[in-house]
């Protein structure tokens, strides 16, 4: 390089080699063996190397310190550097100790061959506390009250606010403004002055502590009797306060001591149970096998929660078989051969025909027909499993093939095996990291091993973290209403209130930043908005992105509902149907079955029942009617109208044939993504299920005039406008419910069965009517009760989170300079919404941008050291650091 530009061209480099090399140690391999690279070498003398430094020297161990010890001879060798000419510099983050000092003289005297004398190890020295508050006198002892919500940080919206409250708990003082550079000085000086600081600073003595240790320490100096939660929060508030106090020594806004939290998480992956009767999440790589005890993967519905073991078995065994390549071989080919096994405790009869019903031996894994004996017939262990056996399976013409169907909610493609793998836990974090409020530095730099892990997980990101924000959003836009809002309206209403927060930011810009998805950036519309800004195109734009939220608004209270942490999971919010209409339809459906039907007479309130978990069940197969979905009913429900055709192409989500898409409820004789009311064969249908459990208790009847009633009511809600009759292309009619009618509500509650635990999100004022209802689960004998209070996380992000987009690219070799320095560029400055505010790269980066002046560093993998040591540079300069790991 010159005094103001890069030099680029490889050609004039080798002709003008440079007096310094920057390279890593593969490169220079190939600089001494490439034929075109000779020329680099050709003039330099015997003396010309003089200095040989290498970065990250604890990264070469083994195979690849054996590789740089044999390069660096082959450089010297190439060059003819005299022996004890050569000054080799080693330079690393993570040393070590005193103790150290002669093994690592020893490693750097084998690698670079070279003499080192023991004064040539150089470390860090810190500070000791005893040396940093010596002459410190005690001026506050304790803490001025214990009042628990003062510690509460979900209590507080702003990181100004939690720290005022803190400093008033531990130094009795009034802070007007917590975030003035002046206070903050001062704040190091009142903590010096603290007797639990300075006891608490003398026992940590340096080391790196867990979150356990760290309260263990706390505890000791104020009192064992202290409860834990308690002193977790008072450790929190103390360490709060000294990440936020400055240095009054230094000119610039210097942290007063560097606070590093790092958080490990692990992959779930390979993760099996116990086949027991209590079993639990295993990680199957920590298992020692134990003789007579067996452990199984586990697999989930991802709309209904059912979980249980998955297993193989052909028909002519009796022993199933659990081993994990086997398994996930068949279960991801679709195997016939593939089961999925539910622990039950009740007796058959209460919940599924004998058929499906068998013992389970769970030290050989062997089968036996329910209670037909005490003991496993292969092995002779007692102590058998009752378990429910789903064997999923399609046969065609061609061949026999299993499913991913749900076995309880009729789920289409909804089983899946329990585990989440780095980049889906890495989003998470993400997602929060974005979403907080005490964040003020919303940038992250995520760094991979690989160009290839990059480049893919910089889309991924931005993919999945894109819902979480919709979600926080639409949340909060929620709470603002004091009336009654329709699914209908919610779409131009959410438009029209995000659009007015952002009217001081040109116009649309930070809306369209903020809310068109990742998968229609490919839009050109889009493409010139990110380079250009508003302009007349961008009005097209809008009116996409605005059909899009309307769908997703639909979609989150009925097709995704039960999708993720959704607003209805997390019972942030949830649609129903005003209870005087369906008792109004009740009244109605009462009074025409006496007259129609002879004999058979069921009150309102049962009818009631019936009506509400029948609108409950269609609402979350997804069958709300939407104009985008005008195409795909009335092509009896073809996957590929949903997203391709009609101008649907340009903002609906992308779906292929196997997946999951909204079904419609008919009558009977429903095809694929139809859902039969009433079922011609021997086998009820859901609907049925739920007509015998919440009115045969009324008639006994009832099961045989089921379709004559379910006519009745059908004609009778859509006489009511809760139903919309639409037609397919075989002239059926799919029923679909009116968004016109279906109310939002942020009062919300969850139910559970008293039997199976499936959980429903309903609005408060419905529990008189769900409370003792029958599970809507199919074939579960339960009711609902009140589920235990619980504080949801994520209920509380929604409320609270910040609106922050984000937008992630990748930073590689893949890419040309001039690209990666105007990302950089795009990175550093943020003058534009759609700006970069995650990088996905590689350790190279480090080149490019100062990452101690980043506050969050994210390690997308279980590092060696190299990596390790960008998450361990994250936020040295002014802040305390969050590196992830």
């Amino acid at each position: 390089m010159t005094e103001d530009h890069v030099i680029t061209d490889k050609a004039l480099l080798r002709e003008v080699p440079p007096d310094i090399l920057l390279t890593n140690y593969k490169m220079l391999d190939l600089l001494l063996i490439r034929q075109e690279d000779s020329a680099i070498w050709k003039d330099n003398s015997t003396e010309a190397l003089k200095y040989l430094a290498v970065d990250e020297l604890h990264t070469f161990d083994g195979a690849q310190g054996t590789d740089l010890a044999c390069l660096i001879r082959r450089l010297k060798h190439r060059l003819g550097t005299p022996a004890d000419h050569l000054c080799c510099i080693g330079t690393s983050a993570t040393i070590g100790g005193p103790e150290e000092r002669e093994p690592l003289r020893a490693y750097a005297q084998a690698m670079f061959q070279e003499p080192f004398d023991a004064e040539s190890i150089i470390i860090e020295e810190n500070q000791s506390p005893a040396v940093f508050l010596q002459d410190e006198e005690i001026l506050y002892e304790g803490i001025s009250g214990t009042d628990p919500d003062v510690l509460d940080i979900s209590s507080y919206t702003r990181a100004e606010a939690y720290i005022a409250a803190q400093a008033q708990l531990w130094f009795g003082m009034k802070v007007k403004n917590a975030a003035s550079t002046a206070w903050r000085r001062q704040l190091s000086g009142f903590l010096k002055h603290h007797d639990i600081f300075q006891q608490f600073l003398l026992q940590l003595n340096g080391r790196i502590l867990t979150e356990e240790e760290l309260t263990a320490v706390l505890r000791s100096i104020i009192g064992e009797e202290a409860e834990p939660d308690y002193v977790r929060q008072l450790a929190l508030s103390l360490i709060s306060l000294v990440t936020w106090a400055r240095d009054p020594d230094q000119e610039r806004e210097s942290p007063f001591l560097h606070v590093r939290y790092q958080l490990w998480l692990r992959e779930m992956r390979r993760m099996v149970s116990e086949v027991s009767l209590k079993p639990h999440l295993e990680f199957y790589d920590d298992l020692h096998q134990e003789p007579g005890r067996q452990y199984l993967p586990v697999v989930y519905c991802n709309e209904c929660g059912a979980a249980g073991w998955g297993a193989v078995r052909r028909e002519s065994e009796i022993h199933y078989q659990g081993e994990l390549e086997r398994f996930y071989n068949a279960f991801f080919g679709y195997s016939k051969d593939t089961y999925y096994l539910y622990p039950r405790e009740q007796a058959h009869s209460e919940w599924g025909s004998e058929d499906t019903v068998q013992q389970l031996c769970p030290e050989c894994l062997a089968i036996e027909a329910f209670r037909s004996q005490q003991q496993c017939g292969s092995c002779g262990h007692t102590g058998l499993i009752t378990v429910q056996v789903h064997n999923p399976r399609v046969t065609t013409k061609e061949r026999t093939y299993g499913t991913h169907d749900c076995p309880f909610c009729g789920g289409h493609n909804s089983l899946t095996i329990a585990g989440r793998r780095s980049s889906s836990l890495i989003s998470v974090a993400l997602s929060q990291l974005f979403a907080s409020s005490f964040n003020d530095d919303k940038k992250v730099l995520t760094f991979s091993d690989s160009v290839q892990d990059a480049s893919h997980r910089a889309g991924f990101f931005a993919a999945r973290t894109w819902r979480f924000n919709f979600r926080t959003a639409l949340k909060q836009f929620l709470d603002t209403r004091s009336i009654p809002l329709t699914l209908s309206e919610a779409g131009a209403e959410f438009s029209r209130w995000w659009s007015r927060r952002w009217e001081d930011v040109s116009e649309h810009e930070k809306y369209l930043a903020t809310f068109t998805p990742p998968d229609m950036e490919w839009l050109h519309e889009f493409r010139k908005f990110q380079k250009e800004g508003i302009t007349r195109s961008t009005g097209d734009l809008r009116k996409l992105v605005d059909q899009r939220l309307n769908w997703e608004i639909t979609s989150e209270f009925g097709f995704s509902a039960l999708i993720g942490r959704t607003l209805e999971k997390t019972a942030s919010a949830t649609a129903s149907f005003p209870l005087d209409l369906i008792g109004a339809a009740a009244v109605q459906i009462q009074r025409i079955i006496e007259e129609e039907i002879e004999g058979i007479s069921i009150p309102a309130p049962a009818l009631i029942r019936y009506l509400t978990g029948l609108l409950a069940g269609m609402k979350l197969k997804g069958a709300v009617d939407h104009p985008a979905l005008k195409r795909y009913i009335e092509s009896s429900c073809n996957p590929y109208l949903f997203s391709n055709i009609g101008g649907n192409e340009l903002y609906m989500p992308r779906m292929g044939s196997n997946s999951r898409l909204p079904e419609f409820f008919v009558i009977s004789g429903g095809s694929n993504r139809q859902t039969n009311l009433i079922s011609r064969s021997s086998t009820p249908t859901w609907n049925q299920d739920w007509l015998y459990k919440t009115l045969a208790g009324e008639d006994s009847r009832i099961a045989a005039y089921d379709e004559q009633v379910v006519s009745r009511v059908i004609t009778v809600l859509k006489q009511h406008h809760l139903l919309l009759g639409r037609y397919g292309k075989r002239n059926e009619e799919l029923l679909t419910l009116n968004p016109e009618y279906l109310q939002l509500s942020t009062a919300a509650t969850v139910i559970s069965c008293r039997v199976c635990s499936h959980t429903l999100t309903i609005p408060e004022a419905d529990e008189s009517i769900w409370i003792d209802m029958p599970c809507q689960r199919y074939g579960c004998s339960g009711s609902y009760q009140q589920a235990a209070e619980q504080e949801d996380y994520y209920r509380r992000l929604y409320e609270a989170g910040d609106i922050e987009r984000i937008f992630s690219r990748e930073h590689t070799g893949l890419l040309s300079r001039s690209v990666r320095e105007e990302i950089e560029h795009q990175f550093i400055t943020h003058q534009r919404p759609t700006d970069p505010n995650v990088l996905s790269c590689t350790p190279t980066l480090e080149m490019g941008i100062n990452i101690g002046d980043l506050s969050s560093a994210i390690l997308c993998g279980v590092p060696p050291a190299r990596p390790s040591t960008c998450g361990g540079s994250a936020e040295r300069e002014e802040r305390t650091a969050t590196p992830s790991s």
